[in-house]
């Protein structure tokens, strides 16, 4: 395991090392890395629900997108409930293009 300076848990570590499966453990080394790029101390625990920001329909999410999928194809969940934005694809009232709409490709908009 590579050395960090956060103070970590047995449990973040144990997913650092991979003891719960690739997808969660690249979670964990993206959240440390990201945590220690602010000099963060250590991990806060998440005690209720939550909110994820997403696109809104501005482009360059397309990883972000593409880690939710992998986190749905590996059958994670989350320990508590969470809502997130919505990406628009109503065209004709919010301003977007079909291009910027990263869903397109898996619908009948194009």
């Amino acid at each position: 395991m590579e050395k960090y300076k956060m103070e970590l848990t047995q449990e973040e570590k144990d997913i650092l090392e991979g003891k719960q499966g690739d997808v969660l453990q690249k979670v964990m080394k993206s959240i440390v890395l990201f945590g220690e790029a602010f000099r963060a101390k250590r991990l806060v625990p998440i005690d209720g629900p939550i909110h994820v920001v997403t696109s809104f329909g501005m482009t360059g999410f397309d990883a972000v997108f593409s880690m939710m999928d992998e986190l749905i194809g590996a059958g994670l969940k989350t320990k508590e409930p969470f809502t997130v934005d919505p990406r628009p694809i109503d065209f004709d009232n919010i301003e977007t293009t079909e291009e910027s709409c990263c869903l397109c490709q898996f619908c009948d908009l194009r």
